[in-house]
């Protein structure tokens, strides 16, 4: 039957716990991974993030230049993966200090929206996206952590120049919640 141990595999073609060669199989009306052997279906569940969506009074946004697999090279906004011991709201001002230097109280932050990111790995990202008014954040700007270079763009901007974003779900998310 289909319970037993929860087994989550994002970009595995074979069962990580038997080696079988995965099949598809409708379960719970969607098409998804099914080990035949182990009798399990092989979730491809998100990893959880968390970001921030900084705008100035210029209706600049913020976004850092990726440094480190696999979107390398992209300009995204500042985000990173929650770890298993906080809440959300913690890890997007966690994130906003470790790659901008930027500090932000978690009480601040206001749920925006959510973004749904597929890596080039094969791997899917939700990030659970907050923002707040720039009177609420202290410090000085400068790149850190995963970030090669830090920058306030207008949205215009970045999309009419060769700078790349994230992905395509990322320039529709910023199109969605940006200030004309």
């Amino acid at each position: 039957g289909l319970s037993g141990t929860m087994i989550t595999s994002p970009d595995a073609s074979y069962c990580p716990v038997c080696g079988t060669e995965l099949e598809k199989k409708t379960v719970e009306n969607r098409e998804r991974f099914f080990c035949g052997s182990c009798e399990q279906v092989i979730w491809r569940n998100p990893k959880p993030a968390a970001g921030v969506l900084l705008q100035n009074d210029s209706d600049e946004i913020l976004l850092i230049k990726r440094g480190n697999w696999p979107n390398i090279g992209t300009w995204s906004i500042p985000a990173g993966f929650i770890e298993r011991d906080e809440r959300p709201v913690n890890a997007a001002a966690r994130e906003l200090d470790e790659e901008t230097s930027l500090k932000a109280r978690a009480k601040d932050l206001e749920l925006l929206d959510n973004l749904m990111v597929k890596h080039p790995d094969g791997k899917y990202v939700i990030v659970i996206v907050f923002s707040t008014d720039m009177k609420d954040i202290r410090g000085k700007l400068s790149a850190g952590d995963d970030a090669q270079e830090v920058e306030y763009w207008k949205l215009d901007t970045i999309l009419n120049s060769d700078e790349e974003l994230e992905s395509e779900a990322l320039k529709k998310f910023l199109s969605k919640h940006l200030k004309d």
